[in-house]
This record gives C-alpha cells, structure tokens and sequence, in this order.
C-alpha cells in the first residue's frame, strides 16, 4: 500500500505544476542548496504553505503586541482562500518565500526579524510578505541586521535541524546531507573547547553526524582529547533515545524532484544531482497527470499565450482598417 506522505507529495507537486507559473518554478532547483536545511527535502508547495503559516504567526502576535489583542486573533495577513484560489496572491506568496530561501534561514526567524526591523524604522504598515526583504534604500541596512540576528541565533544554539532525512540511520550521500555533516563539523571545529558538546549533541543524542566525520576536521589529538572528554561525560548523563525516524520514499527526495518546469539538464545544480533521472521520469509523470486533467501542461501559460494572440490578432485587424480606411484628400 503506497505511503500517504508520498501520496501527499505527488498531489503537492501537480497542484504546483497547475497553479505556479513555470517561471516561478524554474527558480526551484538552484534554491535546493541555498535554503535552510530543514526545507530541502520538502516540496516546495508544503514549503510555501509553512511560509503562510510562520507569516500568520508572525503578524497576529505582531498585531497583538502593537494593536489589539483580540482583534489579533482574527487576523491573518495572509487569506489562505486567497493564496488558493487568486493567481497574483499565489505567484507573490511563492517569490516571497523564495527570497527567503536565499538567505538560507528558518521562515519564522526571517519573518520575524523583517518585521522587528520595519518596526524599529517607524514603519506604519506590518510589512506585506512581498515587502519582506525590505527593497530600495533600507536594503543594505537590512541585509547587516538579518546577518547579525543570524549569526547571534546560530551562536545561541536557538535552532535545530530535525528533518529525519539527516538521521546517520538513513543517510545516503545526497548533497544536502552531506553538507549539512559539513557545515556541523564546521560550527564544532570553530568552537574550540566546545567540541566535545557538539559531538556529544550531534552524533550522540540526536544521532545525525558520526562521531568520526569530526575526525576530518582536526589533529587527531584534539579528536582523542574530545572523544575522552565525551566518554566521560556520557558516565555521568546517559543519553536519551531520540524517536524513531522513519522516512518514505519521498522524504528523501530533493524539495525540488518531480516539479514540472524546474528541472532542466542544462542547469549545474541539476547536472550534478544524483537523482536528476529520477526527477525527469516524475516529472513527465506529472506532466502527464496534468494534461490528462487539462489540454494544456501548463495552464496559467497557456492563458498567457492565448491572450498574447488575442492582442496580436486585434492588433492586426486594427492595421487592416486603417489601409483600408478611405483617405480624405484636400484639394487646398
């Protein structure tokens, strides 16, 4: 019987296929390495909705805080029945969360901080999820506040990674896993006599990065001397046994596999990606799906297209009546 989180993840991707534009999709698969890690093995439909519930979050304790507290509780910011059913709402929402994924953060911490910062400007209006990133001259001020807040949180330990795609039981050399391996090591190797925690958290209690990858990264002394340390600590604080993480077929596919639209041979990322095959065949899959349901693969450009000719065929007929038009002559 087919998992229901990988029935789910097909929906996902032709509800996406018929409703985002294919340019917005394209944008996809170079956003795959960029993004936190958490929302790279998610599709980016279930991604957009988590972006919608983060922002409402966001702007009813906002509103509570600066306006009125019931009143907050009915508010949204965002109208979920407007993103499903409204074209423009929809392709805003998803670019919107798309800026966020370039900065490679969790979707609350991004929202929150724009809105702290647009706040802290006297802004008058809550900042509209395509006001986020905060453009014309408040940028730069922006993009150096966003990085400290940033760096302050990743520094405070605030936020973990819990995608079970990153569990060392179900590790399978995919880009974003090892990456993510890396970019720990990284954080322990930089935290110098901290190491002994980071190994003890991350290879130990939540069981995501063997121990030995740290090994990599220092002099084999500093290693023994953190294993040790470890060792000893685990005499005195057992470790708890994280829950099990099982995962579906889908769980461990790139966010942006099977998208119509968004995989493309000639572009790097999906050049170097292991399952790019894979992608293709679901893609076609879904195309099929698709067109089965509607004569065009693509509706929303199709629409374009047929408004395009409708322009150029009244453009034409404008053109013929006016050399068809009788020409009036002065004789003075």
């Amino acid at each position: 019987m087919p998992d229901k989180r990988d029935e789910i993840r097909f929906s996902r991707l032709g509800w996406s296929a018929e409703n985002v534009p294919a340019e917005v999709r394209a944008a996809e698969p170079d956003l795959m390495m960029k993004k936190w890690f958490d929302y790279r093995f998610i599709s980016p439909e279930d991604a957009t909705l988590l972006f919608i519930r983060h922002y409402q979050d966001v702007f009813r304790k906002k509103f509570a805080e600066y306006n009125d507290v019931e009143r907050a509780k009915h508010v949204q910011g965002i109208d979920q029945n407007k993103y499903l059913s409204d074209d423009r709402t929809r392709t805003q929402v998803w670019k919107a969360r798309q800026r966020a994924d370039e900065f490679g953060i969790p979707y609350d911490f991004y929202i929150w901080s724009s809105f702290e910062f647009a706040l802290r400007r006297k802004r008058n209006m809550f900042p509209q999820p395509n006001q986020l990133h905060h453009p014309g001259k408040a940028e730069e001020y922006w993009l150096e506040y966003l990085a400290t807040k940033w760096g302050q949180a990743l520094e405070a330990g605030v936020y973990k990674v819990t995608h079970p795609a990153y569990r060392i039981e179900n590790y399978k050399d995919l880009p974003a896993q090892r990456e993510y391996r890396q970019s720990v090591c990284e954080r322990g190797m930089e935290s110098g006599n901290r190491l002994p925690n980071y190994i003890r958290q991350y290879a130990i209690d939540w069981k995501q990065v063997p121990a030995e990858e740290f090994e990599k990264y220092v002099t084999p002394e500093v290693f023994e001397r953190a294993m040790e340390s470890v060792q000893s600590d685990l005499r005195h604080f057992p470790p708890e046994e994280p829950d099990e993480a099982t995962v579906s077929t889908t769980q461990l596919w790139p966010s942006c596999l099977g998208l119509p639209g968004s995989y493309a041979s000639t572009n790097p990322v999906c050049a170097a990606c292991p399952m790019a095959s894979k992608c293709a065949v679901v893609s076609r899959f879904i195309e099929g799906n698709v067109s089965a349901r509607r004569p065009a693969v693509d509706p929303k450009l199709e629409a374009k297209r047929e408004k395009a000719k409708l322009r150029q065929r009244r453009k034409r007929e404008r053109d013929r009546a006016k050399v068809n038009a009788p020409t009036n002559i002065s004789i003075f």
